[in-house]
């Protein structure tokens, strides 16, 4: 069921309150978000605001396996 005011928010009835969720997909090549039904920019913004170090920390999570690869594939291409 959801509610009227906001339909990407789902309704439990048992517990009367809004349910949300957050899913953060770390991949090799990025990072999808999804946060309360919306993805991409929407969705970082919303976990940017609920957890900004979480957030960063997943960006920047990609970003560090592609540099140690690189790197390694340097020191090892010698």
């Amino acid at each position: 069921m959801r509610t009227r005011s906001d339909p990407r928010k789902a309704f439990c009835a048992e517990a009367s309150d809004l349910v949300t969720f957050t899913t953060i997909d770390v991949r090799w090549f990025g990072v999808r978000y999804r946060a309360d039904g919306r993805t991409g920019w929407h969705a970082w913004q919303i976990i940017r605001r609920r957890d900004p170090w979480l957030a960063w920390t997943a960006l920047l999570w990609p970003a560090l396996l592609q540099s140690a690869v690189i790197a390694l594939a340097v020191l090892f291409a010698k």
